[in-house]
């Protein structure tokens, strides 16, 4: 008995020093832990502005520490770069004015009672003083007029699409920010197609560049093979156009007074003058048939469309899949009028479809459906006017090849049909039948689609683009896809 209690005995002071270590251990885990890292750090850019945001309430927090340094790369730990201390009880969110243009990247870790860092998370964000007062978005690149009108383009530079002297004579040429375009020109409205743009100056007179194939620079050059012109060419007689647009192969522009003249490749009828096959184009702008009373001329792919007095729509050129929307898919050699007697305010051609909208602000589309780019809920080709799903109310709308996007009154963006480039701007790569809200909760007031990217205007002039980030096309200084908006350099 005597052995046995002094062994029971033994074992209770181990067991008693065992916990009294253990509290020891636990009261120095408590005063030594280290700080929790903060979750949920994101970084958007507006136009001299970087907010970044992060989730409240990491752990054992008391305040946050941001360490920001230029370039892509995030400083190593808390320590080093530009500090910013943070009040954790007062906000979750800082922002940074008075920036150099380009990447800025951000590491933030959050501060506990004994003032441990914790290892901190990071993000990267771009910023730019860059403003612009129209954008227009071709195939693989992009152009912004800005305020004093000076023309500047971004993305795929092959066959002299950037309008920067010699430099597109590459194949692999492009610049993922914005360059100016060359010539002393001030123009007051610009549209990019898919291997040239034009410039409507400011005096009437139009201006083009880019690939020349088939007359489509209407500068007089006549070829059918490569032809390209680096810099702004003037098109012959062109004087007194309030209006210009392009597309793929062809051009056109709107006089003062309704009449039509388009020029290029002619083709399926896409110039309206009756003439069509393969061998027709115009290097000089043309005369389009018919009515000459247009208070609106757009050009698409390979068709073209005009309103004329009392909203009356009406189209010409390529008709497969029903986008000319006379109920039909053959070419059109003149111009035919769309079914279903809408009265349209605007029209916004693409490569394969059309869309128009009513005074009432509802959006109408037809031609090729497949990728749900006609905003009806189905994939099927429409060959008149349907309705856009939905019910919203748009102020502008902008058609691109396979998606379309559309402005409402306050400012926010909604796009549908193909997302496989992150074009819908809606974090999903994800095809849309109907309009869905481009992330972020922007207020814009313009937007443009283009083949696999989409640009859009904010208050102030920030350009803010997403999708394919291909050749720079983005003007964000990478050559990434974009899931939702980010600012243009």
């Amino acid at each position: 008995m005597h052995r046995s209690l002094i062994t029971r005995l033994f074992f209770l002071q181990i067991i008693s020093l065992a916990l009294i270590f253990a509290n020891g251990c636990r009261e120095e885990d408590r005063e030594t832990k280290s700080a929790d890292t903060p979750k949920g750090l994101t970084a958007t850019s507006d136009l001299q502005l970087i907010t970044i945001s992060w989730e409240p309430g990491a752990g054992n927090a008391v305040g946050y520490r941001i360490a920001h340094q230029t370039g892509e790369e995030a400083p190593a730990d808390c320590s080093s770069g530009t500090l910013v201390d943070v009040d954790a009880a007062l906000t979750t969110s800082h922002q940074l004015s008075d920036l150099d243009p380009g990447f800025h990247a951000f590491r933030l870790c959050s501060v506990n009672a004994a003032g441990d860092l914790s290892e901190g998370t990071t993000v990267t964000a771009y910023f730019s003083t860059s403003t612009f007062k129209e954008l227009s978005i071709g195939k693989t690149f992009s152009c912004g007029l800005k305020d004093d009108g000076k023309a500047y383009c971004w993305g795929y530079g092959y066959y002299g699409r950037l309008g920067n002297e010699k430099k597109g004579s590459s194949a692999t040429y492009f610049e993922s920010t914005a360059v100016a375009v060359s010539g002393d020109h001030t123009f007051q409205s610009l549209s990019a197609g898919e291997e040239h743009s034009c410039g409507l100056k400011t005096d009437g007179s139009v201006y083009c560049w880019g690939s020349g194939m088939d007359g489509m620079l209407g500068n007089g050059t006549d070829t059918q093979g490569f032809y390209v012109e680096y810099a702004p060419v003037a098109v012959v007689d062109s004087d007194g156009f309030q209006s210009v647009s392009v597309g793929a192969g062809h051009s056109c522009g709107l006089k003062a007074n309704g009449s039509a003249y388009c020029w290029g490749g002619g083709s399926d009828g896409r110039l309206g003058n009756g003439k069509s096959g393969y061998g027709e184009y115009a290097i000089t702008p043309m005369l389009v048939a018919g009515p000459q009373d247009y208070q609106t001329l757009v050009v698409g792919g390979y068709h073209t469309c005009g309103l004329r007095p009392g909203g009356a729509a009406y189209c010409w050129g390529y008709g497969s899949n029903g986008r000319l929307g006379n109920n039909a898919k053959e070419d059109q050699l003149t111009p035919v009028a769309v079914a279903g007697g809408l009265s349209f305010t605007s029209i916004a051609l693409g490569s394969t479809h059309t869309c128009g909208l009513t005074a009432e602000g509802t959006a109408y589309c037809f031609g090729q459906g497949k990728y749900g780019q006609l905003g009806t809920g189905a994939i099927d080709d429409k060959l008149t006017p349907a309705a856009v799903a939905g019910g919203h109310s748009f102020q502008s709308l902008s058609v691109g090849s396979n998606h379309t996007c559309g402005l409402k009154s306050d400012g926010s963006a909604y796009c549908w049909g193909r997302g496989s480039s992150s074009q819908l701007g809606n974090d999903d790569l994800a095809d849309q039948l109907s309009p869905v809200a481009v992330a972020g909760g922007h207020s814009f007031i313009a937007i443009e689609a283009g083949a696999y990217h989409t640009c859009a205007l904010k208050v102030g002039g920030a350009a803010l683009c997403w999708g394919r980030g291909q050749s720079g096309r983005l003007g964000n200084g990478q050559v990434k896809d974009q899931a939702s908006p980010g600012i243009v350099f």
